[in-house]
């Protein structure tokens, strides 16, 4: 249903997302922005960051609260 009309969607800080959860994304083509900052269910936030603006080039990915090494903060 929102797969084509969904433009924005906020998820940074959520600690139920999982890769898998984000993985789902993908069918979500008609998403322009993407918050995934500080998400704690994520093990490997670069991994996936990438894997993200793979499956969604149209998009811009937000990734914030992650150090140099793209592991989550403490």
């Amino acid at each position: 249903m929102f797969q084509d009309s969904l433009e924005e969607l906020d998820i940074s800080h959520c600690p139920r997302i999982t890769t898998g959860g984000l993985a789902a994304l993908r069918n979500l083509k008609g998403l322009k922005r993407l918050d995934v900052s500080s998400l704690p269910g994520i093990s490997s936030p670069g991994v996936v960051i990438i894997l993200l603006e793979e499956m969604l080039p149209k998009c811009d990915v937000t990734a914030n609260g992650y150090d140099h090494t793209l592991r989550e903060e403490s």
